[in-house]
């Protein structure tokens, strides 16, 4: 791999890493808890619980994800870099 395309990848894996945390955050905002004082039924509170527990689970995906493609990006252009 020479150094033009070394720097290709860094570029298309720190979009991707941009878009990434951008996901994260937009996600974070939507998972705070749901307040107990808001008047909302019993199941109604519920479903938002459990849509909740699965943003939550979809941010922790995504932060291995981004974990992921920083290592890429630290390695890239060396011998431990596997596409």
């Amino acid at each position: 791999m020479d150094r033009a395309e070394a720097n290709r990848i860094r570029a298309e894996l720190r979009s991707e890493i941009e878009q990434l945390k951008a996901s994260i955050a937009e996600m974070k905002e939507d998972t705070k808890p749901v307040e107990p004082d808001v008047s909302l039924g019993r199941l109604t509170r519920l479903d938002q619980m459990q849509a909740q527990e699965i943003k939550g689970a979809t941010i922790r995906n995504l932060e291995e994800r981004l974990s992921e493609l920083e290592y890429k990006v630290a390695v890239v252009g060396t011998p431990l870099y596997q596409p």
